[in-house]
């Protein structure tokens, strides 16, 4: 099953001077469309994943971006992954596991001028006034995150290109995947410049990545979903018709320790 975005709308505000821009997001709205729950696990309590603001603060390099959440961000430390009773904190090095937090930023600001699409596994689209030209993916281990989605891509456009041709040569694939990671590395940027404090979390995004400091004429859609961050730990097959989900924890009926709820 495809999993309900936790928190989407946010209401511009004004800012001190120092803050590029602020977006407020209503409390206490962290139940998907309604019904959804959270795992029954100590460490996502409700308001975990509860987006209260958004903000961008300028930097001579580029942009950081700060999210506030509605409880305090559980850390890794003094954890151990249920696959091998390995440290937590080994695996995820900046100070956080259970969420990832996505912002599709629409630098054009016309409509239907962009991807509509979201990373997979997170079940939604942005609205056609909010196609994004580039996306920035918070996520606890994001070279993994990086190198499993681009697997992902090469592999549907490998299928894709044996579709159209048939035979293809080695040098055809070899141009098909370098034209894919330069897409990729054009259009979505996974932070690993992060700082955790308390309830927020801010992180990193140079301006040679969005073409310059981001700007409050922007359009930006920001959602957060919970993170299986042991994803990449699990035997998982990419095959062509298969769903795919980038470390996205699912949703099912009922209450369960490892996925969201319906109820």
């Amino acid at each position: 099953m495809r999993l309900v975005v936790l928190a989407l709308l946010l209401i511009p505000v004004a800012v001190p001077a120092k803050e590029i821009f602020r977006l407020n997001d209503p409390k206490g709205d962290d139940f998907g469309a309604g019904g959804l729950k959270y795992p029954t696990r100590d460490d996502m309590e409700q308001g975990a994943l509860d987006i209260e603001w958004f903000r961008a603060d300028t930097d001579a390099d580029g942009t950081w971006f700060r999210v506030r959440l509605g409880r305090q961000i559980a850390s890794p430390r003094g954890r151990v992954t249920s696959l091998g009773q390995e440290p937590l904190d080994k695996l995820t090095r900046s100070g956080f596991y259970t969420f990832n937090i996505d912002v599709y930023i629409d630098t054009d600001r016309i409509s239907g001028s962009g991807r509509l699409d979201t990373l997979p596994g997170r079940g939604v689209n942005v609205a056609p006034e909010g196609a994004w030209e580039k996306a920035v993916v918070l996520t606890p281990r994001p070279q993994v995150a990086r190198a499993y989605y681009l697997m992902q891509l090469e592999k549907t456009a490998e299928d894709q290109l044996r579709e159209d041709r048939g035979r293809v040569t080695g040098e055809e694939i070899d141009s098909m995947r370098a034209r894919v990671e330069r897409d990729l590395d054009a259009q979505v940027f996974f932070p690993d410049k992060v700082r955790v404090r308390g309830r927020e979390v801010h992180f990193f995004v140079p301006s040679k990545f969005t073409g310059g400091q981001a700007r409050p004429e922007w359009g930006y859609s920001v959602m957060i979903t919970g993170c299986d961050v042991e994803q990449i730990a699990r035997v998982v097959e990419i095959t062509k018709g298969t769903p795919f989900s980038l470390m996205v924890i699912p949703v099912g009926p009922g209450l369960h320790r490892d996925r969201f709820g319906l109820v």
